[in-house]
């Protein structure tokens, strides 16, 4: 490190080094908001006139610290004026709704959120993700979902059993399998779904935890798994108003049907 000495110039006081000055610029990007603290809570009052959409992204994401992924096929013009400031809540409950109106939507996708086109929305789990599946998972899932309305005058309820009325446990398996089969055949483009037909071919891992009783609406939640060799796996599930009622792995297989 080299050591600078002033220098003394005859008859004048000693004169410092020059230093090289560095002018740092300031890229100012305009943004159509104000920013503001009221009792340390962020408050923004939006003025935009048809602005582009990432710019509201931009500021809800300063003012609510959420991370955003957009899809490049979100764009739009927006225009969003306010005359008194907005909680960061309220900014971000009027961001959802702008998005709804050029249709769009938001996904949480564990830290993130996802924005992406309305359309693409049905493609994403709900809360009747399976337990395998973690909800902030990227994987999708395929799944069916059938309703049945049990009532009293169910046929099988005159021997099952007389005192106590109850669904067979091999009807809700028969029910799944149905459901499979038509998560099947709607899943594919393989088959001709006119010419074929499915055939259950083996349950696995079958549990039971609560009967079937008449008045009860039974909901079946079947996912898609994998198919091998024409063997199609499925997850299935059935509920009663949220509570576990039943769980299997079912495996189907597709024949031609004769004549076909």
């Amino acid at each position: 490190m080299s050591r600078t000495q002033l220098t003394q110039c005859p008859g004048r006081a000693p004169v410092a080094p020059r230093v090289p000055r560095f002018t740092a610029w300031l890229l100012l990007t305009a943004m159509a908001t104000s920013l503001s603290y009221a009792q340390d809570q962020p408050t923004i009052t939006p003025n935009y006139k048809d602005a582009d959409l990432s710019q509201i992204v931009e500021a809800v994401s300063e003012i609510t610290k959420k991370n955003f992924i957009v899809d490049p096929r979100v764009r739009a013009q927006v225009t969003m004026v306010s005359n008194s400031p907005m909680s960061a809540d309220a900014f971000y409950e009027a961001f959802l709704a702008i998005l709804q109106v050029h249709g769009f939507v938001a996904v949480p996708a564990g830290n993130v959120i996802k924005i992406i086109p309305d359309a693409n929305a049905r493609q994403v789990p709900a809360n009747d993700l399976p337990d395998r599946i973690s909800s902030s998972s990227d994987e999708i899932v395929t799944q069916v979902i059938a309703v049945k309305n049990v009532s009293a005058n169910e046929p099988y309820f005159q021997g099952h059993f007389p005192v106590k009325p109850i669904m067979p446990g091999v009807l809700i398996i028969e029910a799944m399998a149905q459901a499979a089969a038509l998560l099947g055949c709607v899943s594919t483009a393989e088959v001709d779904r006119n010419g074929h037909l499915y055939y259950l071919v083996g349950v696995d891992q079958v549990r039971f935890k609560r009967p079937v009783e008449p008045g009860d609406q039974l909901v079946i939640i079947v996912e898609f798994e994998k198919v091998r060799q024409n063997l199609w796996k499925f997850h299935a599930r059935a509920t009663v108003a949220d509570d576990f009622v039943a769980a299997a792995e079912l495996l189907t297989t597709t024949v031609p049907e004769e004549g076909s």
